[in-house]
């Protein structure tokens, strides 16, 4: 029976606990490169004039903590928040859990 790195010459795309279990694939860039998204400083169902409708945001740098977030939102829309939603309503909980291009409405 061939070897890992004989059937995949190319290299082992997966971290292996255990050499017949696959588990996620390497990203080398996901330590590499931040994560970008789309803050908004209000309600996800309201614009910033309290209508509601889509909203241009401010593409950012998703910064290492809530706290930091949090006081970039406050820098970029001159008002403090609390509560950090996603598009569809969620609270956002842990920043880890976000992806790229996610919109984070921030109020």
């Amino acid at each position: 029976m061939l070897s890992n790195e004989e059937q995949h010459p190319e290299g082992n795309r997966y971290r292996d606990e255990d050499e017949n279990e696959r588990t996620e694939p390497l990203n080398p860039l996901s330590d590499a490169l931040p994560i970008r998204v789309i803050i908004h400083g209000h309600h996800p169902t309201e614009n910033e004039n309290g209508m509601e409708g889509e909203v241009a945001g401010k593409l950012i740098h998703l910064p290492g903590s809530m706290e930091d977030l949090l006081q970039l939102a406050e820098t970029k829309f001159n008002k403090r928040g609390t509560r950090v939603l996603m598009a569809d309503g969620s609270k956002v909980e842990d920043l880890d859990a976000l992806r790229e291009n996610d919109h984070l409405y921030i109020f």
